[in-house]
């Protein structure tokens, strides 16, 4: 398909009831590439002696093939460089007009209003401007937000201070995506947040058979043997005529770090992991007596903390315990075995020299636009990213 050229004053329904200023039809490279809760980009070289080349400026809109499955997708020019020959352009998706929005988030639990909610929740309120967020404007609420997940939880980013849709959803501790977990998918002006994006191929790709190349990198920086939960919570001292005072904060830990199964390590590694943000209600703190400072409710609490361990274990058990394989895909042969995959499918690799098999994602992909194929794939055992994992997570102790 050939891409198509769009002002950049074009109303939303006008992407998809006309053609805009036309199809770019001296375009050589159109190629647009998305990683998994990542980035969604295209790339674009059009010659100078295409009719619309003196339009494709910063801030117009391109409309082009994006994968195997979806409708064209819509890119808008963020950047150029042209030389005497050709126009260099880089797009970003519609996405990120939703994602520079800027809010007051009250949804926080330290912020007196906040409730736990699903995801689908959270974005009904965001695009009803119920008053929980009063400056969202989301390109004049353009854009339809779903989520598949029914879990409630509360989103703890911002603590009533600005911030940007995106860091919202995706971009920060606290973030819908660090607290939900998921995968987001993205067409245009509807954003998903959903439980699982892909699903499992049953293909199989093997060094010697349809993989020509190999690389793995084998990294034990961030392999665990086991988890040591714990939570900072506060004091809360009650008197004899009933009144409260906080008098500090004490640190609970797990009675015995919890083992995270087989791992490839000969020593223990222990993981500490800060479990504070499951402890918001009032009855989640420790409260003392004036008479006997007996801790009240400890063992209750010391249950909690192991019950959202657990539950953290199951969710990111390959996170914690896996070495991580990384491979790319450029053969063609192995790219039309794969032609029919989407980002986020699974697929198994096996590598038999080294007696190696394993599952992987497909965390990256590149699409030429103009011949509609895959140019390039990148599997790869996925950390959620490790980063979301463990940013502001005091990795290495209390």
């Amino acid at each position: 398909m050939l891409p198509l050229l769009y002002n950049s004053n074009t109303t939303p329904q006008k992407f998809f009831d006309n053609n805009g200023l036309g199809f770019i039809k001296n375009s050589t490279k159109c190629i647009a590439s998305e990683e998994r809760n990542g980035k969604y980009e295209l790339d674009l070289e059009v010659l100078t002696s295409d009719r619309l080349s003196s339009c494709i400026v910063p801030g117009m809109f391109v409309k082009a093939k994006a994968n195997p499955h979806d409708d064209p997708q819509i890119f808008e020019i963020y950047q150029t460089s042209a030389d005497d020959k050709k126009i260099t352009a880089k797009g970003r998706h519609l996405r990120y007009i939703a994602y520079g929005n800027a809010f007051r988030t009250l949804y926080d639990a330290g912020a007196g209003v906040a409730r736990a909610a699903t995801p689908q929740e959270i974005f009904n309120d965001i695009l009803t401007s119920n008053g929980v967020y009063p400056t969202m404007l989301l390109f004049d609420n353009n854009f339809e937000l779903y989520s598949d997940i029914e879990t409630e939880n509360y989103v703890h980013v911002g603590k009533q201070r600005i911030v940007r849709f995106g860091e919202f959803i995706q971009g920060l501790k606290g973030s819908m995506l660090d607290v939900f977990g998921g995968e987001f998918r993205f067409d245009n002006f509807r954003i998903e947040l959903l439980k699982n994006r892909g699903s499992d191929t049953g293909i199989a790709v093997r060094y010697g058979s349809n993989i020509s190349s190999y690389h793995q990198d084998s990294d034990i920086s961030t392999v665990y043997t086991h988890l040591m939960p714990y939570a900072v919570l506060p004091l809360v001292l009650h008197d004899q005529d009933g009144d409260k005072s906080t008098l500090g904060e004490r640190t609970l830990y797990s009675l015995s770090p919890i083992e995270l199964g087989n791992t490839p390590l000969t020593y223990k590694r222990a993981l500490p992991y800060d479990f504070s943000d499951k402890f918001t209600e009032e009855h989640d703190h420790i409260h003392i007596s004036t008479y006997d400072y007996t801790w009240l409710n400890e063992s209750e609490l010391l249950d909690k903390l192991q019950t959202e361990a657990e539950k953290y274990i199951r969710e990111n058990q390959a996170a914690l315990t896996d070495r991580s394989v990384n491979i790319t895909i450029d053969v063609a042969a192995t790219l039309n075995t794969l032609r029919n995959c989407h980002l986020c499918d699974t697929v198994k690799v096996c590598f038999e020299p080294l007696g190696f098999t394993t599952n992987a994602k497909i965390i990256k992909t590149e699409y030429d636009c103009l011949n509609e194929r895959y140019t390039k794939l990148e599997l790869g055992t996925v950390k959620k990213n490790i980063a979301d994992l463990f940013d502001g997570k005091n990795i290495g102790g209390a």
